[in-house]
Order: structure tokens, then C-alpha cells, then sequence
């Protein structure tokens, strides 16, 4: 006995390493202290001279997972790596997200080559496979080499006379080095006919810019500022130039807010001295209520902006002390942000279910794009999830058939121009349990061992796993154990197989979505069993003789020889011949009995059982031996050979056979079949036929009930009569009257009762309802006759195929039904929101 361990996501194997940890005592392999790194998938191979034989078991460990480093710093530039380690097995998928989205990245390690600003955050890893997920995080933070950028001189507010230049300067510092833009008035400059803007770069490593403005006009006053930027941050100076002249206000281009900000808003104001800067809206100066604030230098906030009272269009008005006044328009527009009402599942989803998600957008400025996203990747159609758009303001998510690939966390994110909104609901599928198909790959003889190992892949935890033989569960029956082997597996052992093992093995898996079943035949090859007989009293020189080696029990084909002191009869050989009656009996005939034909006649039966074994001894399987004797003397009356059908019970359907043997009397005999004291050739099924002059065989091709009774065989001559009686009994196997549910489906929340009505059949029997074990569902027996399935109110999860099973020693009978049930629409709860929507 070998043990190989498959490497992981190859065919390949590599024999087991044993040491002090991992132990191998006859066939049994033992790990002690499991590991992570001994899950897999393993195989026993059993090697003899005759045969080889493969046996495989599916070791899983739970997922986990984790990032090395956890937390990494790293300067601007550098490359960061992170690398995602998982244990468990099986691994179907490795997914990183960052900051919780998606970065499309499916490999362990992941690599940035040179990392920037942006770069930095929380980082995660995702591993999953059918079952169960894990998620490990990292950070990447930015190295001490950053240094945000300094204003080490800047220009002062300065006031002056239109016509000369003006020369304003800034110095930054920072690593790596800034750049230096400028404004005036929070409108960026750049190069034109007046204003020249230049930098450079000192051997010392600050930054350098300068804004030349020539012939200053009254109308280029105003706040200058000059800003330092770089990747890691920025810094910035502001100070005023005034230059005298009249009031000047810049034009203002629209101002975009959203609903619920502060707004803030200078007046560019030109030209010195300035004595008022006020607000005006619609001919009246601000501030009219507690919202606005307005600041002498021309400052205007209004908090908490609102469509409906603040957008609008302002006007700025600035004076000097001579009743000269200049105005401008700023025209206001109040964006609203999208929000959506919040939506969830009520109760948990089982496999197969229909589910629907609405994602509504009660508020938001159009055009509102809506998008849906599993797992940090944008759905449309993606594992059977459809997503549509119902009008300008809604889309509908839609999972026709619930998967376990389905659980997770949904969002809707709904966005304009404004910004965006999500909300997420979480999923949760109660899976099915699903059984690895399992069988026993080759037949099986006498005194084997078999083993079936029941593994469920899928289904959610707790699982509840039972076996059952000819509808009875099994513990411990009949030298058959069950074991639990972790929470997925169950497996099955028949220490040594015996003809009753033969039949349908059925493993039943349950959970709270309900229970899935496979079945495996087990066939036994059952050794021959020879009726014994003898050649009782002596024979006449002259004589004719006869015997009959029937084989009651032992699988088909079979092969009945003879053998004369040890050696092979031919069919026909100095006298004696052999023939195969049916396929269960031999008749070995004497025509004339001389001295030479005294000895042991030796009966043996084979089949595959007896010539597939594992030791040379079973090759002959089963054996009766005869001693004949000549001698002389005078007539005497007919003397039969004891028979038998068994001690036990016969299956109905089997064929039976019965040899009626004159051992002794004198020719011409008549021999007779009765059948309950009637002639047996006139029941119905029964056949009678003569062999030779001193044998009968009777043959029931496929015994029923109405063949219990006793079998005599009335042999006679001239000297007399003899008979002998057997009796045989049937197990008659049960029969189910048809039911059904009814040829239309049932409305949620009917009741419903439907009854398994056996008729026929010999007692003891089982009953056994599939399904039984769902919730709402209640089995009462009906005596020996059957039983009642109840359901009180019928839901959905009660729908599908019912079936009842019945058992007894002579087999196992089901008919199955399909419950079908209409389910009213569930209308998922709405609001048009909190507060009232404006005109």
C-alpha cells in the first residue's frame, strides 16, 4: 500500500514523505498536527499480484490570508511591493483593492514600480473559492525623504501709482522640488503682453519665480498669490497691490456649489482707494438673513446653500469717496448631489430563488448616471445578474437563479454633475449542499472491505450528513460504521462484505437551504452454495444412477463441473454423462452402474467471485461429495433424495429450482410434481421436466407470492411409492398506490396533505420520505400501510419533487410527485423620502 499526495493544480503525485509527523500504519495514513500545507488531494493505491486498486480522498483547510509588510514606507520615486500570502484549499480567486476599490489585479504579488502621491492608503487582499472568502490589509505611506514644499520670501503688499513695472517675487523649497504658479484674484495667470512669468532653480535646490508686470493700469490691482506645489503638498502667499484709479470689478464666471455647502466668493475688485464693497440680490443689499455674511474686503458667504432660496444672480458693487461705483454680476447655480433611498434584504435567499434589488435616485440634478458594482467590479451581465434602467431615475438589479457565487455586497452608485451616492445591500444565498458523485469502481467479492466517502463540496455550515440502506439509516448496522471526518465528509466502511450488503447506499446532506442526496450501488459477488447430496445405499451392477448438484445461491454466470476421483468428468465418458439443466442445477447420469464406477463424484461450482479472489484457495468454492458402492440384491420400493428451497425466504422475481433424485427403485418409475396436493404442471409459472428415468426438475422462472406452498415430489413403481415434501416461502416486495399534488399548482400558504399508500408486500417494512426534512414539513405514519405527509402552509422553498420510499427484505419501491407553488409578488418597500420635494 502506497500514498501519493497530487501537486496542487497538476495531475502529477508525489509518493508521501513519512517521518515523525506523518506516519503510515498498514494502510491507515496518519498526520499528526495538521498543517495548512497537507491539505490536498491525496491517493491510496493497493497493489497484489492480482489486482490494483486507486482510492482518493480530498483533504480542505480554511482560507486565510495575509500581506507582507503590513505597513511599508516608502519614498516618492521608489518601487512597493506587497504580497499577498494564503493558506487553505481550495483557491479559485485572488482579487487587491485599494482604499476599497477594485484594482483589477489577480496575482499574489502586487508591484508599483515608482509610487507617487495617489499611492498611498489601505490595501487589500482577497481570496476565495466556493465556500468561504478571506481579506488581509496593508498600508503604504510616504516616505520621511518627502518634504512639502516652504515659501522662504515673498513679495509684501505694496500700493502704487498706474505706469511703472512691477516686480513681484516668490522662493520655495521642498523635496522633490515645487513648482510656483500665480493668481490674481483665484485666477491663474499666464504669459501675455504685460505679464511675464519665469523660475529657476538655485544650486541649492529652492525654487525661484518671478511675475514682471509693465506699466501697471488701475485695472491689474487686486490679491496676488503665488503657490508652491509638488506631489507631496503645496504652500502659498498672498498680499495685495493697489494701484490708484477708479473702482474695477473682474468679471465673474459662473459659480457652480453644491446643495448643502458653504459658499464662499471675493469680489476681484481693482483700483485705490475703495471705500465699501457690498452684495446686492434682486435691488437689495445682503445681508437679508442668517445664512449670508458679508466682510468689508468684499467677501461674500452664504452657508448650507439651497436651490430654492440661494440660487440665484448677485451683483457686487464697489464704491470710492468721490460717489464713483463700479458693478459686476456673479451668477450662482446650486447643484443637487443624487440620493438613494436606502434599500436591503429582508431575509436571507436560498439557491435557486429569484432576487431583486431597485436602486431609486429620490433627488439629483439630471442627467444621474447609475451603476451597480459586486466586489469592487461594475456590473451589467455577469453571472447571470442583469441590471435595467427604468426611466431617468431608477435601475433594477435582477439574479434570475441565486448562486452561492451570488453572496456578497451590492452597490448602487448614482452620480451627476454634482458628485455621487451609493448604498449597499448585502446578499447572503443559503447554498444547497452539493455530494461529489462517489461509487465503488469495481465489484465487489465476499469478504472485502468497502469504503464511500460522502464529501460535500458546496453548501453552508452546519451540515448534517446521514447515510441510508434500503431506506433505513445507518449507524451501525450490520458490520457497516459510519465516521464524520471534519465538517464535509462522512465516510462508509464494510469491514468485510457480505451478500445482504448488496444494494443501494444512499448519502443525504442537510442544511438550512435544504438537502441534496446521492446514491451508490454496491454489487457483491456472492460465492456458490451447493445443495448437498448423497448417493444413499447401494447400486446394482446394471443399474441406472443418477445425481443432482444444484446451486441455490452465487452469481451468474456459473460454471458446474464434475470429477471422478479427483480428476474432470467430460460431459460424456465410459458411461457417465453431464448435463446443465437451467442454469443453477447438473445432472450427473449412470446409464449401466459396472464395479469400475465406484468412487467419489465430486460437485464443483464456480463463478466470479470464487476466481477473482486474492488467495488460491478460493478458487474452489463449493463441493459435495457421493461414495458409490456396488452390490446385489432384490427389488425394493422407490426411495427419494431429501431436497430443500433454503432456510431462507426467496425474493419474488427470482427464478427457483428443485431436483427431484430416485436414489433407489425399480424401473419403469413414475414421478410427479404437486403443488399444494395439485398437480404443479397446472399452476401458472411452473415447469416440469423429467431427466432421464429417475429425476425431476421443477422451475419457477419468476416466483411470486401466489407460489407459497409446499412442493412434494410422488415418485412410484410397481413395487410401490415414495414422496418427500419441501416448502417454500417469498418475500414479496411492497407496491405504492400513485399519488399526487394535484394537476395545478398550490397558492403560498395553502395546506396540503398527500398520503404514501403501500399495498402488498411482507412485513417488516420502512417508509422514507426525500424532502421530509424542510421546514413546515410533518411525516405521520399510517400504520403498516404507508404514511402522511403534511405541509400546514406551503411556501416556495417547499416546492419540488417529493419522494416516497419503501422497504423490506425483498427491495426498495419509490414513487416521486412534484409539488408546485405559486408565490404572490413581494412589493419591496418605497418612499418618496423624508422631506418634501420642491416644484
Amino acid at each position: 500500500i502506497m500514498w501519493y499526495k497530487f501537486i496542487e493544480g497538476t495531475t502529477r503525485k508525489q509518493a508521501v514523505t513519512l517521518d515523525d509527523r506523518v506516519k503510515q500504519v498498514s494502510g491507515t495514513l496518519i498526520i499528526k498536527e495538521a498543517r495548512v500545507e497537507d491539505s490536498g488531494k491525496y491517493l491510496c493505491v493497493v497493489n497484489n499480484s492480482l489486482r490494483r486498486r486507486h482510492y482518493s480522498v480530498l483533504f480542505e483547510a480554511p482560507l486565510a490570508a495575509s500581506i507582507e509588510p503590513q505597513t511599508q514606507t516608502v519614498d516618492f520615486g521608489r518601487p512597493a511591493v506587497f504580497t499577498c500570502n494564503f493558506e487553505g484549499n481550495p483557491i479559485k480567486t485572488i482579487t487587491w483593492l485599494k482604499d476599497g476599490k477594485s484594482l483589477n489585479h489577480e496575482e499574489s504579488v502586487l508591484r508599483i514600480e515608482s509610487v507617487k502621491k495617489e499611492d498611498k492608503g489601505m490595501y487589500q487582499c482577497f481570496i476565495r473559492n466556493d465556500q468561504e472568502s478571506a481579506e488581509a490589509s496593508a498600508e503604504l505611506k510616504l516616505g520621511g525623504r518627502f518634504e512639502p514644499p516652504q515659501i522662504r520670501q515673498a513679495f509684501k503688499e505694496e500700493t502704487l501709482q498706474p505706469g511703472p513695472s512691477v516686480f513681484l517675487k516668490c522662493i520655495a523649497s521642498g523635496n522633490p522640488t515645487p513648482e510656483i504658479t500665480w493668481e490674481l484674484d483665484g485666477k491663474k495667470l499666464s504669459n501675455s503682453d504685460r505679464l511675464q512669468v519665469g523660475q529657476y532653480v538655485t544650486v541649492n535646490g529652492d525654487v525661484v519665480s518671478h511675475l514682471n508686470i509693465s506699466s501697471i493700469h488701475t485695472n491689474d490691482g487686486g490679491l496676488y498669490k503665488c503657490i508652491a506645489s509638488s506631489k507631496v503638498g503645496s504652500a502659498e502667499h498672498a498680499a495685495k497691490l493697489n494701484v490708484y484709479g477708479l473702482p474695477f470689478i473682474r468679471r465673474m464666471e459662473k459659480k457652480a456649489i453644491v446643495a448643502g455647502e458653504m459658499l464662499i466668493v471675493t469680489c476681484p475688485v481693482a483700483g485705490y482707494p475703495i471705500e465699501s464693497i457690498v452684495w446686492e440680490r434682486d435691488g437689495r443689499v445682503l445681508p437679508i438673513n442668517r445664512k449670508q455674511k458679508v466682510f468689508p474686503n468684499g467677501t461674500l458667504i452664504i452657508e448650507n446653500v439651497e436651490r430654492l432660496s440661494d440660487q440665484a444672480t448677485y451683483t457686487c458693487v464697489a464704491r470710492n469717496a468721490q460717489g464713483y461705483s463700479a458693478r459686476e454680476t456673479l451668477e450662482v447655480q446650486v447643484m443637487v448631489l443624487p440620493h438613494i433611498i436606502p434599500f436591503d434584504f429582508d431575509e436571507e435567499v436560498n439557491t435557486g430563488e429569484s432576487v431583486q434589488l431597485n436602486c431609486h435616485v429620490s433627488k439629483g440634478d439630471k442627467p444621474i448616471k447609475i451603476t451597480w458594482n459586486f466586489h469592487g467590479e461594475e456590473l451589467s451581465s455577469h453571472m447571470g445578474i442583469t441590471t435595467t434602467k427604468i426611466g431617468d431615475r431608477t435601475s433594477l438589479l435582477t439574479i434570475s437563479s441565486v448562486m452561492a457565487g451570488h453572496s456578497g455586497n451590492y452597490t448602487c452608485t448614482a452620480q451627476n454633475a454634482a458628485g455621487s451616492a451609493s448604498h449597499t445591500a448585502t446578499i447572503h444565498v443559503n447554498v444547497l449542499p452539493h455530494i461529489t458523485p462517489f461509487d465503488v469502481e469495481e465489484e465487489v467479492n465476499t469478504g472485502d472491505s468497502v469504503q464511500l466517502n460522502c464529501h460535500i463540496s458546496k453548501g453552508d455550515r452546519p451540515l448534517q450528513i446521514s447515510w441510508n440502506f434500503h431506506g433505513e439509516e445507518l449507524s451501525s448496522h450490520m458490520g457497516i460504521t459510519t465516521t464524520k471526518i471534519g465538517d464535509r465528509s462522512s465516510i462508509l466502511t464494510i469491514t468485510s462484505v457480505m451478500a445482504a450488503h448488496s444494494g443501494n447506499y444512499t448519502c443525504t446532506a442537510q442544511n438550512a437551504a435544504g438537502s441534496a442526496s446521492y446514491t451508490a450501488t454496491v454489487h457483491v459477488n456472492v460465492l456458490p452454495h451447493i445443495t448437498p447430496f448423497e448417493f444413499d445405499g447401494r447400486a446394482f451392477s446394471g443399474d441406472n444412477v443418477q445425481l443432482a448438484c444444484h446451486v441455490p445461491k452465487g452469481d451468474r454466470p456459473l460454471d458446474v463441473s464434475w470429477y471422478f476421483e479427483g480428476k474432470l468428468l467430460p460431459s460424456s465418458s465410459s458411461g457417465i454423462s453431464t448435463m446443465m439443466v437451467g442454469s443453477r442445477t447438473s445432472i450427473l447420469t449412470i446409464e449401466s452402474v459396472h464395479a469400475y464406477h465406484a468412487g467419489n463424484y465430486t460437485c464443483t461450482a464456480s463463478n466470479s467471485a470464487g476466481s477473482s479472489s486474492l488467495q488460491h484457495a478460493w478458487q474452489s468454492t463449493a463441493s459435495s461429495l457421493c461414495f458409490l458402492a456396488l452390490s446385489s440384491g432384490s427389488l425394493v420400493n422407490p426411495t427419494i433424495a431429501p431436497f430443500s428451497f433454503g432456510e431462507s425466504a426467496v425474493n419474488a422475481g427470482q427464478i427457483v429450482q428443485q431436483s427431484c433424485i430416485v436414489l433407489k427403485g425399480d424401473d419403469p418409475l413414475s414421478i410427479t410434481w404437486m403443488f399444494n396436493d395439485v398437480n404443479a404442471s397446472s399452476s401458472p409459472g411452473i415447469y416440469v421436466l423429467k431427466i432421464g428415468s429417475r429425476s425431476s426438475i421443477l422451475t419457477i422462472e419468476s416466483v411470486r407470492s401466489y407460489h407459497v406452498g409446499n412442493y412434494t415430489c410422488l415418485a412410484s413403481n410397481s413395487a410401490g411409492s415414495a414422496k418427500f415434501t419441501a416448502s417454500l416461502t417469498v418475500n414479496e416486495p411492497p407496491k405504492i398506490l400513485p399519488f399526487t399534488f394535484g394537476e395545478l399548482p398550490l397558492s403560498a400558504g395553502q395546506p396540503m396533505t398527500v398520503t404514501c399508500a403501500v399495498v402488498g408486500g411482507d412485513k417488516p417494512m420502512s417508509v422514507l420520505w426525500s424532502m421530509s426534512d424542510s421546514p413546515g414539513v410533518i411525516t405521520v405514519p399510517l400504520g403498516d400501510a404507508g404514511s402522511i405527509l403534511t405541509i400546514s402552509s406551503v411556501q416556495s422553498h417547499h416546492s419540488g419533487n417529493y419522494t416516497c420510499r419503501v422497504a423490506n427484505a425483498a427491495g426498495v419501491i419509490s414513487y416521486t410527485a412534484e409539488l408546485r407553488v405559486n408565490v404572490a409578488p413581494i412589493l419591496l418597500p418605497f418612499s418618496f423620502g423624508d422631506r418634501p420635494l420642491n416644484p
